[in-house]
């Protein structure tokens, strides 16, 4: 019996300090919400080593191709995330969706994805000079809770501008 609970604290005590440490896709992207690491990234503590907030275990940007409403986005809640499509204005036809940040505010429980539009040139392929919509999807995966609020923001021909805010009840 003693053993059990000597295994199952021990176990609790080991996986802690590395949660949301492993993990696939892209390293987390915060906005001054804990102390950095060494790297420059968010490590989500108050400098006392406690997580604060969520961190992310995966940030993703997928390029749908073309759209028929630039400058709108969707999101869709789920268990593990938030997922986000939209179409985005691209200044010709060598754009591409980008996911230029995501960042998460504890204290309005806030997750903030901006997507930018860039040109990308292979070689001496002519681009076309008339805007193209181009439509992305983009997963967000953190552990511990999904947010409550997701804003897109576009920074795209257009300017920069919030596009959508949602609440995971609808509002």
């Amino acid at each position: 019996m003693r053993r059990r609970a000597l295994l199952s604290t021990l176990g609790l005590a080991l996986t802690t300090p590395t949660a949301g440490c492993l993990g696939g896709g892209a390293p987390p992207v915060a906005e001054n919400s804990g102390t950095e690491d060494a790297d420059g990234t968010d490590d989500g503590s108050d400098g006392s080593g406690t997580a604060t907030h969520p961190r992310f275990v995966e940030t993703s940007l997928t390029d749908t191709g073309r759209c028929e409403n630039p400058g709108t986005a969707s999101v869709r809640f789920g268990d593990d995330g938030v997922t986000v499509t939209g179409c985005a204005h691209g200044p010709n036809g060598c754009a591409v969706p980008a996911l230029a940040d995501v960042s998460y505010d504890p204290a309005n429980d806030l997750l903030t994805v901006v997507v930018a539009s860039e040109v990308e040139r292979r070689g001496d392929v002519g681009c076309t000079q008339a805007l193209v919509p181009l439509g992305y999807e983009v997963r967000v995966v953190m552990d511990g809770a999904v947010p409550e609020v997701v804003s897109v923001v576009h920074d795209d021909v257009d300017g920069r501008r919030e596009v959508v805010r949602v609440g995971r009840d609808g509002a």
